[in-house]
């Protein structure tokens, strides 16, 4: 039956069900998840979306750092300008977590 298997769902999902009762300021809906990636959402409808899989991947990547970014109150233009002379300079792209620790370094000395 159809019921049995929403059934097994929520008894597998049931410790984390309730986790806003037991934790204060966790939130009772997913509505600021499904805000954040609203962004995507509105760019692939105007642009009728990716070409590629390739394209839609880079895309992703680049909304999930532009929101890590926004809810860390950090400029995702500089992050990127960093990262890529970070790139240019090792090899590889900066983290986002090197990035601020080279910030706060750099407000120490200052």
């Amino acid at each position: 039956m159809f019921y049995k298997g929403i059934i097994k769902i929520v008894d597998r999902q049931r410790p984390r069900i309730l986790t806003f009762v037991d934790n204060e300021g966790v939130a009772c809906h997913n509505n600021y998840a499904e805000y954040l990636i609203r962004i995507g959402v509105l760019k692939r409808k105007v642009s009728f979306g990716s070409k590629s899989a390739q394209g839609a991947s880079a895309y992703a990547v680049l909304l999930s750092i532009y929101t890590t970014c926004r809810l860390r109150n950090i400029s995702f233009t500089d992050f990127l300008h960093q990262s890529l002379k970070h790139n240019i300079r090792f090899g590889k792209p900066m983290l986002i977590k090197e990035y601020i620790e080279k910030k706060e370094t750099l407000a120490m000395a200052a």
